[in-house]
């Protein structure tokens, strides 16, 4: 196989993942594969747009194939893991991380998967001793120095939490989820001003990420800024008119501000969508005496039969 044409066939997959056009991928890798089945890389490249295609079990026979022929190789064992994991399988993603880092040695990229699964399960301790061995090994690595904030944060460890997203954010000032999470972190403790900052700096740099913007809406709420509240909700309505959690949340935005019968009008709606939804039964039981339409007794039925399942 000639430079120029592994090149060209080159660009040519990547033409075909960039349009999703994954079919066409898998036939060109499998083309390319054929030619030379020493080589491991052909066998990732197969394996990646199997997964890609979400065809995960396939998708670890490929990358098995590539251990074989290069069991040194880190991307494998964390490809592997990856797919097992997406099979459900986290056990089996673990120990081909494990034997991951018996045979390739003390690799960040291999702790730093294994802190994933664990953390992913709720397995809190595990996971803060990969995250601490990932970042030892490359201290420049703010995706895990914000994962382990997380982790952090889910321990209610506070202070070090916050200690860990702002190296986060000192290696990266770009990353919008450590701004934001460090925001949710202050949020727990109780020091909104610092919260609603920190969320206003996570939109700065994505503007319609919508997870941001309902927790900003959430927070100017909890310090009783009820009208900047009902425009973060808005603004995801904006963004996407099919989310009922940001049309209760702004029914009860609307509530606070005396707007009932809008109110009523969107917890009805959220309810449609989301049958299951106790917020919106609890205020439609409150607001009762402004729609007519609304039978007590109904609802709190319904509202027990939920509580009660």
């Amino acid at each position: 196989m000639t430079v120029s044409y592994q090149e060209d066939q080159k660009e040519k997959l990547a033409y075909y993942i960039k349009k999703t056009h994954y079919k066409d991928a898998l036939i060109l890798a499998k083309n390319i594969l054929n030619l030379d089945r020493t080589e491991s890389t052909s066998y990732q490249i197969v394996g990646r747009i199997y997964s890609l295609m979400k065809h995960h079990k396939q998708a670890i026979y490929n990358y098995k194939r590539a251990l074989e022929l290069n069991p040194k190789c880190n991307f494998s064992y964390i490809s592997i893991a990856q797919s097992y994991t997406n099979l459900g399988e986290n056990e089996e993603a673990i120990t081909y991380l494990e034997r991951g880092t018996k045979i390739v040695g003390n690799d960040p990229l291999i702790f730093y998967n294994l802190g994933i699964i664990y953390q992913n399960f709720k397995n809190l301790d595990q996971a803060e001793v990969n995250f601490l061995k990932a970042i030892q090994l490359k201290p420049y690595f703010p995706d895990a120095l914000n994962n382990l904030g997380n982790v952090y944060h889910e321990k209610m460890n506070y202070d070090k939490s916050c200690y860990y997203f702002k190296r986060s954010i000192n290696q990266n000032n770009r990353n919008h989820m450590a701004f934001h999470n460090l925001a949710n972190t202050h949020r727990s403790m109780g020091i909104y001003k610092e919260a609603i900052f920190f969320y206003k700096k996570a939109l700065e740099i994505k503007p319609k990420q919508i997870e941001s913007i309902n927790a900003l809406g959430l927070t100017y709420y909890d310090v009783l800024q009820h009208k900047s509240g009902i425009q973060c909700f808005e603004l995801i309505l904006g963004i996407d008119n099919t989310n009922y959690f940001a049309k209760r949340n702004l029914a009860i935005g609307l509530v606070k501000t005396g707007y009932f019968k809008k109110a009523i009008k969107l917890f009805k709606e959220t309810l449609e969508k989301l049958p299951n939804c106790t917020t919106s039964i609890h205020y439609l039981i409150q607001l009762a005496n402004y729609d007519k339409n609304l039978y007590v007794d109904e609802l709190f039925n319904k509202f027990f039969k939920i509580i009660d399942s």
